[in-house]
């Protein structure tokens, strides 16, 4: 679904060498309460505003990971998950959406996404979704370096 927005021009900062999962989401309370969820359990996140936004991280380093909204401008979460399918296949890409589907479309999403969660996203089951995915790193690894 392609629709007419201001695109926004500087992307987060994304790592280059560590894995991270990647947050999509044009709703800013949404998208802040996963990143802060999601890194409180373990894993580092590059948090982004648009698929738009997404295409270009994901250009500079490939995600493990990549949890994304189904309805945004631009380049809804459809969109991308099949762009990203043809440049990482390997990415696992977690449908996160407030819309009823009939049958026959989730058995389309069910093809496209490795998991369609439900908005409001229950937290526990995203993040046994993604601990199976990409276990979160020991913590003592997490703080090395750190003063």
């Amino acid at each position: 679904m392609l629709s007419v927005a201001p695109l926004s021009i500087s992307p987060p900062v994304v790592p280059t060498a560590e894995s991270y999962i990647l947050l999509v989401d044009d709703h800013e309370p949404t998208l802040r309460r996963l990143d802060q969820v999601i890194e409180l359990a373990g894993h580092h996140c590059v948090a982004t505003r648009s698929g738009c936004e997404a295409l270009l991280c994901c250009d500079r380093s490939r995600p493990r990971v990549v949890v994304t909204d189904f309805n945004m401008p631009n380049l809804d979460g459809r969109a991308l998950a099949r762009w990203l399918q043809t440049r990482h296949p390997s990415v696992p890409i977690i449908l996160l959406s407030g819309q009823d589907f009939n049958p026959e479309s989730l058995g389309e999403l069910k093809r496209i996404f490795t998991a369609v969660l439900s908005k409001p996203v229950d937290l526990a089951e995203l993040l046994t979704l993604l601990n199976r995915l990409m276990p979160p790193k020991p913590k003592r690894d997490r703080d090395a370096g750190r003063p």
